[in-house]
């Protein structure tokens, strides 16, 4: 073993280490300049590549750390590929923080021509000793590093671009597609190209550029890839309640494509006999997301408003503004400000500690607004806001984990007591929001064995298996649509593949490469068809709708605990909305004179699909004062709405939509 001297260690600890985050799908010439320029640097030890875990057209993150990897090996570059992180910045996050990290200075790579730089110094700060210092190895330290450079250009004197590669790529011009890489060998854009156009870097079939060639792409000594810290600060979180607006959207059971039959089975059994997990009610009303920063109100309705703790985050006058400046309804403009200042009377009078709860913007209440003034479909008769649950986030607006209680119930027994004892005025009722509990429901082994022979139907069908999925049903099914409406005979791979495509969204074969050498008409086919592919996908999801939805149904009939201060009256209120619904869209369907042929059938479509969803589900006997309930299910949050879906869109019709 070779020993170093202290200023051999000391010389390799003031090295700077850069971290360049991004898609690369896929890596280009501008990219590769970039990482020389900062190589060719004295004070540089090296460049780690964070490419991004999502897919980008049909550019896959394997394939894209597959070109990278082979590309940069002969240079002084580790590439990584962390599927477990949201983004390619916080994969930097997280690869900082594992305890081995060699002591020496990091720093994150940006340009002085570009608008990098905003994040280089969101990067330094978070990392500043009042932040998160403390979560750094020993030893390392964060700075900045800067490349005073101007960015490398197409001969039109355009920045090179992935996104002009991929265009390129999708035509088959070879000839533009090697104007992204003007600093490489003819050999290793070739090796890209075909690197592009062939299934996954998984794929055995995969091809290795040679090394003779790797060593034209640059110099160097290394290349790898590296495992992550899995902290849990920024684990993926997979069960997350989602409510809407910047909180996002809660799937339906068969928006689930990866349960399988036998999980479907499950969730029906469990759904009649009450044994759900953390079921909560799914709320008719306008979801907001606030926190507590130095004792002031701020709110989130999008997912901008929620990153670096809220620093874009509106007050009371920006939300007023924000829906003013938008032209919204007088009722949502109040019922998001009023929310607003309820919360800053709470915040005002209250003596326990909101920086502990709510740290300074990291953490969030995930509230639903119901509004007398501005009700949809279900009437509560009372002015409500019902919290669920209070989240915490990391610097990117992520979800790190929910919070039921706790620093949550701190709270909430401080709200109750402020509303009891009459020491705030507010314009909303402020609760947690309820749990639910499913009553006995009377027959509930028949039903169940009705729904699960209905299922059984469309797995038999398919020859599918327990353990198959949604997505396998779809993609069976897409199978049989492909071999009855194809024009003309094609071979098996093709016919498997296409419908992989369509059925599973599996794009790593890509279309001009699935359609090369095929007749002219089956080409036109094929792209005719791949417009209308989530139609098909609609339209082949249609049984699982049936299915749960009549689940949904009957489970809503049997809940106790709701919002709605009276559940006969408010069930009347709705039937009442839905006649006078559908006698508004009896008259719109019988109008003689219409402008606009096409688009009077498309609406007229659109309401037929959901009259029928309403009448197969019991129609108007079907109308119960909730919209659904949220529930837990193998670390996923889904959701059973029974006829509310349809119900919204032929009322919302009535308000909105002629």
């Amino acid at each position: 073993m070779k020993f170093e001297s202290i200023d051999e260690y000391g010389n390799k600890l003031d090295k700077v280490t850069i971290l360049y985050p991004g898609g690369f799908k896929p890596l280009t010439g501008a990219h590769i300049d970039f990482i020389k320029r900062y190589l060719e640097k004295p004070e540089v030890k090296k460049v780690v590549l964070f490419i991004s875990p999502g897919k980008r057209d049909d550019i896959s993150a394997d394939t894209a750390y597959y070109i990278a990897q082979n590309v940069l090996s002969g240079m002084n570059v580790d590439v990584v590929l962390d599927k477990d992180s949201y983004s390619p910045i916080l994969s930097c996050y997280r690869w900082i923080e594992k305890p081995e990290r060699i002591p020496g200075k990091y720093a994150l790579a940006s340009s002085t021509k570009g608008n990098d730089y905003k994040r280089v110094k969101e990067f330094t700060n978070n990392y500043s000793p009042e932040k998160f210092g403390k979560n750094l190895p020993k030893g390392v330290q964060i700075i900045e590093l800067l490349i005073n450079a101007e960015p490398l250009t197409y001969p039109d004197g355009e920045p090179i671009s992935a996104t002009r590669v991929r265009e390129d790529l999708a035509s088959g011009n070879y000839e533009k597609f090697k104007e992204s890489y003007p600093v490489l060998p003819d050999k290793t854009i070739k090796f890209i190209w075909n690197a592009l156009n062939q299934p996954d870097s998984q794929d055995d079939n995969f091809p290795v550029l040679p090394d003779k060639d790797l060593e034209e792409a640059g110099e160097g000594v290394r290349t790898g890839k590296e495992d992550i810290y899995p902290s849990d600060k920024y684990k993926t979180i997979k069960g997350i309640y989602e409510m809407g607006g910047a909180a996002g959207h809660i799937q339906n059971v068969w928006e689930a494509s990866d349960l399988t039959f036998e999980a479907l089975r499950d969730i029906i059994n469990k759904s009649l006999h009450g044994e759900l997990e953390n079921i909560t009610e799914k709320l008719d009303g306008q979801n907001i997301l606030i926190t507590c920063r130095d004792g002031v109100v701020y709110s989130a309705r999008s997912t901008k408003h929620l990153k670096n703790f809220g620093e874009e985050a509106m007050d009371i006058d920006e939300m007023d503004y924000y829906f003013t400046d938008r032209g919204s309804p007088e009722s949502v403009r109040k019922a998001f400000v009023a929310a607003m200042e309820d919360f800053q009377n709470i915040f005002d009078s209250t003596h326990i500690n909101l920086k502990k709860i709510f740290g300074e913007g990291a953490r969030w209440l995930n509230i639903e607004i119901l509004y007398t003034d501005n009700e949809n479909v279900i009437p509560y008769e009372r002015n409500q806001l019902r919290i669920h649950h209070l989240r915490e986030l990391d610097k990117d607006g992520k979800l790190v984990k929910i919070i039921e209680t706790g620093k949550l119930t701190e709270l909430i027994e401080e709200i109750n007591r402020l509303q009891r004892e009459g020491e705030v005025d507010n314009t909303f009722l402020i609760k947690k929001t309820d749990p639910l509990i499913i009553k006995y429901i009377t027959d509930s082994n028949n039903i169940g064995e009705g729904l699960i022979r209905h299922l059984s139907a469309l797995q038999t069908d398919n020859q599918l298996s327990d353990t198959s999925t949604i997505a396998d049903y779809i993609e069976a099914e897409t199978r049989k649509y492909i071999d009855k409406n194809l024009p003309e005979e094609a071979d098996e791979e093709f016919k498997q593949t296409l419908a992989k495509r369509w059925g599973k969204g599996d794009k790593t074969i890509t279309i001009n490469k699935l359609l090369k050498d095929k007749s002219e008409n089956l080409q036109k086919w094929v792209k005719e068809q791949e417009k209308d592919v989530k139609d098909l996908t609609e339209s082949l999801l249609e049984p699982f709708v049936d299915i749960f939805t009549t689940l949904g149904v009957t489970v809503l009939k049997n809940l106790e605990g709701l919002a709605t201060m009276d559940s006969d009256k408010a069930t009347k209120s709705i039937q009442d909305k839905l006649s006078r619904a559908m006698d508004h869209l009896k008259h719109f369907m019988d109008k003689k004179d219409v402008e606009d042929v096409e688009a009077f059938n498309k609406k007229i479509k659109e309401m037929v699909k959901h009259l029928e969803r309403l009448e197969k589900s019991g129609g108007i006997h079907s109308v119960v004062p909730v919209e659904g309930i949220v529930f837990q299910y193998d670390e996923k949050i889904l959701k059973l709405t029974g006829s509310f879906t349809p119900l919204l869109r032929i009322i919302g019709f009535f308000r909105f939509g002629s």
